[in-house]
């Protein structure tokens, strides 16, 4: 009855990652098996395999750890490189950030999202479809 809650619903599970993929072949076992028994939609996701750089997975990163790497990264860019009061051609900012850090985000657009959840917690940074633009914080 208990499981009777996950019916209909799908599961995606983002196991830690090492340079073996030791837990994501474990999971995968494990996935198979909760999909015959409960007959509930699940998957395990290759993101971080296929994401991560070497030294990421022999420090065995997990989902948590590239959320926060994201973060950190965007903060640290948009503190160091952006200049206040200056519009940016989107492309042009995700260039740079990409030459600095590499191997964080494969787009503009997927950057962006992230920059945008940015904007939203500093309330200093206005995203347009091809600008960007950041304003002294109080």
């Amino acid at each position: 009855q208990s499981t009777q809650n996950l019916q209909g619903k799908r599961f995606i599970l983002v196991p830690d990652c090492d340079t073996e993929n030791k837990d994501f072949l474990e999971w995968s076992n494990k996935t198979n098996e909760i999909r015959q028994s409960l007959g509930i939609s699940i998957s395990i996701s290759t993101y971080l395999i296929e994401a991560l750089t070497p030294e990421q997975k022999a420090q065995k990163y997990d989902i948590a750890d590239v959320i926060l790497l994201r973060q950190n990264t965007i903060t640290e860019f948009i503190e160091t490189e952006i200049e206040f009061s200056k519009a940016y051609d989107k492309e042009q900012i995700y260039k740079l950030f990409a030459s600095k850090y590499p191997n964080i985000f494969t787009d503009c657009e997927q950057f962006f999202v992230e920059v945008q959840a940015y904007c939203k917690k500093y309330s200093h940074i206005f995203v347009s479809d091809s600008t960007a633009f950041m304003i002294e914080p109080f």
